[in-house]
């Protein structure tokens, strides 16, 4: 199972920045921070409990305890790595980030089983080989029966650029390294996938970022090249200009197509799927 040392990513203040620029851009793509299946009146008289998986710097959490208009038991933001909390001190009542391995083969510590109403897990696919059977198996030891998990993953199986008809070198290398980087066949995701672990997906959107996100999101992702190069023994020196270049392509109006999927799972639910906009 990969640890710490097979993340291939930052975690820098580069890496930060990148992190909650990605998610400001992806919460504006989907409208929302939970999805609207999800009923704000679950949980018991004290409020919902919610953690969140992969929670990096912490920045979906804190947009939940800020933005949504419910009662709060607990709210716990898990990551394999604190190095890029916020200090505990400057947390608000009721949130907590905790170091936490998703791939534990052990699975979750006895005092977080079934102690949540709602997972949300995100940008976790760097994790998975081959299948995400060990991912959904640890989701579904948190999540309480009748609860609900939220699972939003680059749809990165049929990336491609959109060209006006110029050269798009930049942008064709960008694609290539993206592409090649991880399996992404299993983000096609359906009930034969989650039922043995008790989960009946009830919601399941593709949803294209806005023309106008097109540049924010190229330029997080030039950032996330320059973090990979290095890491994945890519030139760094070329995967700069080859940055430069696809900077210039998008500003002449080419663009990578890229989807964000958000699948919404019920523990014990019945498998009825809405808002299926793929």
């Amino acid at each position: 199972m990969p640890d710490q040392a097979d993340y291939i990513l930052g975690r820098d203040y580069c890496a930060s920045v990148r992190l909650n620029a990605q998610h400001a851009c992806w919460v504006e793509t989907l409208g929302y921070l939970l999805h609207p299946s999800i009923p704000l009146a679950i949980g018991n008289p004290e409020g919902l409990s919610i953690i969140d998986v992969g929670t990096g710097t912490g920045t979906w959490l804190l947009s939940v305890y800020q933005q949504l208009e419910a009662p709060f038991k607990q709210l716990v933001g898990a990551d394999i790595s604190d190095a890029q909390f916020p200090h505990n001190t400057w947390l608000p009542e009721k949130v907590k980030l905790i170091t936490l391995d998703a791939l534990d083969p052990n699975g979750p510590p006895e005092e977080l089983r079934g102690q949540f109403d709602i997972v949300n897990a995100r940008y976790l696919c760097g994790l998975v080989r081959g299948r995400p059977d060990p991912l959904i198996d640890f989701f579904s030891k948190l999540v309480k029966p009748g609860g609900y998990l939220q699972w939003s993953e680059p749809y990165n199986f049929d990336l491609g650029i959109e060209s006006v008809g110029e050269p798009t070198e930049g942008l064709d290398y960008m694609v290539s390294k993206l592409s090649d980087m991880l399996d992404w066949a299993w983000l096609d995701l359906s009930d034969k996938d989650m039922k043995p672990f008790g989960f009946g997906i009830i919601a399941m959107q593709r949803r294209e970022p806005h023309p106008w996100q097109r540049r924010w999101l190229l330029e997080n992702w030039c950032m996330l090249m320059d973090e990979l190069a290095p890491r994945l023994g890519w030139s760094v020196e070329k995967t700069r200009v080859m940055n430069q270049k696809a900077v210039v392509e998008a500003e002449r109006g080419n663009y990578i197509k890229v989807k964000l999927q958000n699948i919404v799972a019920r523990k014990n639910g019945s498998a009825q799927v809405e808002n299926r906009d793929c």
